[in-house]
């Protein structure tokens, strides 16, 4: 019978894990003083006091006045706080529309935005000019850079594995930015970084669901999903399954059951167009946005059988179909799972169309210091 070996944590794993714990009770509003810090996370007062002044020298907390005194009396405890403004973060979303990159503080809040077309063939010399673009107005140090980009992504290898929409295959791409920005860069799939930020940045983070789902639609379908406050997130490709419609030659794929009305090969159709026209009495035009939640319905009503989200939210360039679009897709995805398993989702529209870049902030910020 083989033995189980478990290998201890470091002094160094467990000082950098019990320093991060205290600076996500800090930043979580859980606890505002020493006292209140060693009691929430179990330290040892004297081990807090160290890790605390720790924070206070790198910048990520600040002494911000005295708190009231106990009902006994005594010492008034020294309040402590986060200092979002420490540190800046950038994040980037590479998509078939280019290259959004954000600068943000440690909380989400960008302060820059900075946009660039995509050259395929040479992926590093776009990102590093988006980058540099945001560099130029920092007025703080640089903590780290995130990186979201669709298709299949090995995260911990910094490594594209696969994108078939700029025809990449196994590109190393955090290492080179590593190398030339001096500060670490983490990767994740594009439409997986849309949820994490939904969750991460939302304007509730309290009431934020425990299963967010984002479908992802452009001239694919990509799937997000995150998972139990955050702590598990993923995401994959679906464009290439094939879908319930048959098509001249068989069945066709999901990306396929998108091209109505599509006669681009550029990227997806102007749906703002579209619902401009139908607004207008246009028939055409309606029929076409018809036809759109018809063949969507399927799929949304799938991903919620299989993953049982509590949110489930369109992004991409299909939302600027609006809030009616949406109900129609649900309407329709009902007839495919009768009997009401729809009732407790909240299904929404992800109108920002930055969302990405700030899903690879809060990946970037979450690996770095573990507060979301």
């Amino acid at each position: 019978m083989a033995t189980m070996r478990v290998q201890k944590a470091t002094h160094e794993q467990l000082r950098t894990h019990n320093r991060n714990l205290l600076l996500r009770a800090i930043y979580q509003g859980l606890a505002d003083n020493r006292a209140a810090l060693a009691q929430v996370s179990g330290l040892t007062k004297p081990t807090v006091s160290n890790l605390v002044a720790e924070l206070i020298e790198d910048g990520f907390v600040n002494e911000i006045g005295h708190g009231p005194s106990s009902e006994s009396g005594g010492k008034r405890p020294r309040l402590v706080g986060f200092r979002a403004d420490a540190h800046h973060v950038i994040g980037i979303s590479v998509d078939h529309d280019g290259i959004h990159g954000v600068l943000t503080d440690l909380a989400g809040a960008v302060t820059a935005r900075h946009r660039a077309a995509l050259a395929p063939d040479d992926p590093i010399a776009s990102l590093t000019g988006v980058i540099d673009g945001l560099r130029a107005q920092m007025d703080a140090p640089l903590l780290c850079i995130g990186i979201g980009v669709p298709g299949e992504v090995d995260g911990a290898a910094g490594v594209v594995r696969r994108t078939d929409a700029f025809g990449w295959r196994d590109l190393a791409l955090t290492r080179p930015l590593a190398e030339r920005y001096e500060v670490p860069v983490h990767l994740g799939h594009g439409t997986e970084l849309c949820a994490l930020a939904q969750y991460a940045f939302g304007a509730d983070r309290d009431a934020s669901p425990q299963r967010l789902v984002t479908l992802q639609i452009g001239r694919g379908i990509e799937l997000g999903v995150t998972l139990e406050g955050g702590t598990v997130h993923y995401g994959g490709d679906l464009s290439s399954l094939f879908g319930h419609h048959p098509g001249p030659s068989g069945p066709e794929r999901l990306e396929d059951l998108l091209r109505v009305g599509d006669t681009q090969d550029a990227g997806p159709p102007d749906y703002l167009e579209w619902r401009y026209a139908a607004s207008q009495g246009d028939a055409a035009a309606n029929e076409r946005i018809q036809a759109l939640a018809i063949r969507l319905a399927p799929v949304v009503a799938w991903t919620a059988a299989l993953l049982r989200p509590n949110q489930l939210a369109l992004a991409g360039p299909i939302v600027d179909l609006g809030d009616g679009f949406l109900e129609d897709v649900v309407r329709h995805a009902e007839s495919w799972l009768p009997g009401g398993p729809l009732d407790d989702v909240q299904f929404t529209l992800a109108y920002a169309n930055r969302l990405g870049a700030l899903g690879a902030v809060a990946l970037a910020v979450q690996r770095e210091l573990a507060i979301l």
